[in-house]
């Protein structure tokens, strides 16, 4: 995947008018978790370990259902594209 370069004022411009509560929340936990040097899978629950670890071993045997086929499905489902 070819990315473009990261736009620091474009981003601080994003940040500065944003007023959805949750997403300033997910990107104070973010920063937290960045300045903390936690490991985030070192945070997680055993049995939400366990889940994608069985949800990768599924999809790397071909026999799981890839996100964008899911995310594909429930648009159909229920946005009725």
């Amino acid at each position: 995947m070819i990315s473009e370069p990261i736009n620091k004022k474009q981003l601080i411009d994003w940040i500065e008018e944003l007023s959805d509560t949750a997403m300033l929340q997910t990107l104070q936990s973010l920063k937290e978790s960045s300045e903390s040097g936690k490991d985030f899978w070192q945070e997680l629950p055993d049995g939400v370990k366990q889940a994608i670890n069985l949800a990768k071993e599924e999809l790397d045997g071909g026999t799981g259902i890839a996100h964008t086929d899911v995310m594909e499905q429930a648009k159909r489902r229920f946005l009725q594209i």
